[in-house]
């Protein structure tokens, strides 16, 4: 977040960049890395209940799948 005010002059073009920090900063959000090792000793708990909810059919996906270059 340091050095977010030197981008001030960008504040109203599209976010690309760190300029979306300005965004973050002003609605005082957190960023929050997910590292799957961070919640491995809940791994069979996870894998129980994912399979439940894959039996049940309650976990959707979608798929775009294009053939060739």
């Amino acid at each position: 977040m340091v050095g977010t005010v030197s981008l001030a002059d960008k504040f109203a073009k599209p976010d690309i960049g760190p300029r979306f920090l300005h965004q973050i900063l002003v609605a005082r959000a957190r960023i929050q890395g997910f590292l799957i090792m961070d919640y491995q000793q809940r791994y069979e708990e996870a894998h129980v209940r994912l399979a439940r909810w894959y039996r049940a059919g309650a976990l959707k996906s979608k798929f775009d799948i294009s053939d060739g270059l």
